[in-house]
């Protein structure tokens, strides 16, 4: 508003100047200052201060994360740091009284895949929701995560309309290596002593179906073998994977025997004495 005002006949009058403060508080205290006329005919500087009085916050504009999820965590683990969110005015007050004081707040995954677990809504306790203990977690890899907080529509019930943010992207890494999988099988047909035409891929992955991309076992050397059926298995039937992913592309894999029951067996090494996990096998279709 207008702070300064030339007194008339002794009495600078402030109405209608639009005096506000835009921080709550109960301690606000106003100053009143004359200037300093010594030098013109008047007497010095002087000063009086106000009663204390109070500002109240506006009405919810907005949420905040006041806390957000951690940078980075496993799949499916429950965020080290979990969120909290304000409900606030435009001033940037927390909404601590009135029907928004107690909006529910809602979490939601706004970008990345994934299903985000644990309990995704809670009611505010004066204008602050913390979700601390609820488990929120993620179960799908990706540095694309972004949550969004929405708070209710409490318009209709002495509130405001619903508003949204959305926190900053965070990363979720896979968890420790628990399956292997064939993402490509191989030939459903082929002639003895042939290459398959397809030859098989398999990945390393955890438990919730994420390569696992990194770390011993993301580098396993898996081995393929003639689990069902006679015959042998003819090729190169050790490859080492990459970031995860081992590909027998170009390995001329083939069986000299014929039959319709013929099943390959991948298997991953036992690393778990080199920050790995135990051996795990999978049968291909």
């Amino acid at each position: 508003g207008t702070t300064t005002k030339a007194a008339a006949a002794g009495v600078a009058n402030f109405s209608g100047q639009g005096l506000n403060i835009n921080l709550v508080g109960t301690d606000k205290v106003l100053r009143g200052t004359k200037q300093n006329l010594s030098g013109s005919g008047g007497t010095a500087s002087v000063s009086v201060d106000s009663s204390a009085f109070t500002i109240t916050h506006a009405a919810a504009s907005q949420v905040v994360f006041t806390t957000q999820p951690s940078a980075s965590t496993v799949a499916g683990v429950a965020f080290a740091t979990q969120p909290v969110v304000e409900i606030r005015d435009s001033f940037g007050n927390a909404v601590t009284t009135g029907a928004d004081a107690t909006a529910v707040i809602t979490l939601t995954l706004q970008s990345g895949t994934g299903t985000l677990g644990g309990t995704t809504t809670k009611t505010a306790a004066a204008g602050v929701a913390s979700f601390s203990g609820q488990g929120l977690n993620i179960n799908l890899v990706g540095t694309d995560k972004v949550l969004r907080a929405t708070k209710e529509n409490l318009s209709g019930s002495g509130g405001t309309a619903s508003v949204s943010v959305d926190s900053p992207a965070f990363t979720i890494t896979h968890a420790p290596a628990s399956k292997v999988v064939f993402t490509t099988q191989p030939s459903a047909s082929t002639v003895a002593g042939v290459a398959f035409a397809t030859q098989p891929v398999v990945e390393i992955r955890d438990s919730l179906g994420n390569v696992v991309t990194t770390g011993a076992d993301a580098t396993s050397a898996i081995t393929l073998a003639l689990q069902a059926g006679s015959g042998t298995l003819g090729g190169t039937t050790t490859k080492t994977a990459v970031a995860g992913v081992a590909s027998f592309s170009g390995q001329g894999l083939n069986i000299n025997l014929v039959g319709a029951d013929k099943v390959l067996r991948a298997t991953k090494p036992d690393t778990s004495g080199s920050g790995g996990t135990a051996s795990v096998s999978a049968d291909s279709s």
